[in-house]
Parts: structure tokens; sequence; C-alpha cells
């Protein structure tokens, strides 16, 4: 059989299998479709998309971490493929923290942008304000402790990334100290200042 019959018996039996279902589906009689969107505003068709892709970036980021565990196991010391694998993970729990994090970050920018009702003074601006900078310290510092255990198990006995683990988690830890004790300063001035308690 030559190539042009080939074509025309795939297209002949292309057009038999659709008219075919066509006519199957034609006997059924009306077929009703739901409208693929149901959002209502342009705000809710927004946060609808951002709710289906922080879906596809969470089974991403859980997908590289496990490729990256395997590329790491099978690594067989290899030492361009252990480092590999370490930076595969390191970047798939950054996203995965990142997904997770930003539906609250933007809700907080939001609010510190547009306010509540016209009631919060400059106090409560300044306490959300504090509150999402507190936010963001804490994500960065459990992904930096995150990142600091992965090089600090993954070292093999290499001192160099022993050392640079231990670092990571020590800075981590500084870093949430630090934004702990600047949010009680701020919290007592507060106090000072207006008289009631944040």
């Amino acid at each position: 059989m030559t190539s042009k019959n080939k074509l025309i018996s795939t297209g002949i039996f292309v057009a038999l299998a659709l008219l075919l279902f066509s006519s199957t589906v034609l006997a059924q009689g009306t077929v009703d479709f739901d409208p693929p969107i149901t959002a209502k505003s342009l705000t809710e068709l927004v946060q609808n998309f951002l709710t289906y892709l922080r879906g596809i970036i969470v089974l991403l980021a859980i997908v590289f971490i496990v490729l990256g565990g395997i590329w790491y196991m099978t690594g067989t010391g290899e030492e361009k493929q252990v480092e590999r694998a370490k930076m595969i993970v390191t970047a798939a729990v950054i996203g995965l923290a990142i997904a997770l994090a930003a539906p609250a970050l933007l809700d907080e920018i939001l609010y510190i942008v547009n306010g509540t009702s016209g009631s919060s003074g400059l106090y409560e601006m300044v306490n959300r304000t504090l509150l999402f900078l507190l936010s963001v310290v804490g994500i960065l510092a459990i992904v930096m402790l995150v990142v600091g255990g992965i090089y600090y198990m993954t070292s093999a006995g290499d001192e160099e990334w022993i050392e640079k683990g231990k670092k990571i988690v020590t800075y981590a830890v500084i870093g949430i100290a630090v934004a702990l004790l600047g949010l009680a300063i701020v919290k007592a001035v507060a106090y000072i200042v207006t008289g009631t308690a944040g």
C-alpha cells in the first residue's frame, strides 16, 4: 500500500469515526454544557486562577523534591550529580514555600494598601505592616532553616558543607531573634505613645 493510499484510508476511517460519534451524541438529545468559568467578577476569576496555579506549583515542587532525592541517591558519589540534586531540592523547597506563602502575603499587601472601612488609623497600618514584615522574615527563616538542614544532612562528612549548613541555620535563628526583638520594641513604643496594647 502506498503512502497516498494509507493517507486516504486513514482519512476515511477518521471521517467514519466522527460520523458514528456525532450520530451517537445526536441520538441522545441535547447536550448541556456547564460554563467553564464560574467566576462572577474579575477578582474572583484571578483568585480562582491563582488557587489553581498554586496547586500546580505545589505538585511540581513535590515532584522535583522526589526527583532531587532520586538524583541524589543515584549519584554514586559523583560530585556534579550530588550538587545538582541538592540544588534541585533546595529550589523546590523555596518554590514550595513561596507558593504556600504568596496568598497570605498578597492579602496583607492588599490590606495595607486598601486599609479597612476607613476607620483604621496610622497605628493600625503600622501594626499590619510590621506583622506582614514579620511573616516575610518567618517564611525566609523557615526556608533558610530547611536549606541549612539540607546542607548539613547531605554533607557526607565534608567539613565545608557541615560548616556552611551550621552558618545558615545560625544566621536564620539570629534573624528570627532580631525580628522578634524589633517587633517587641515597636509594640512597646506604640503602647507608650498610644496607650493601647497591640
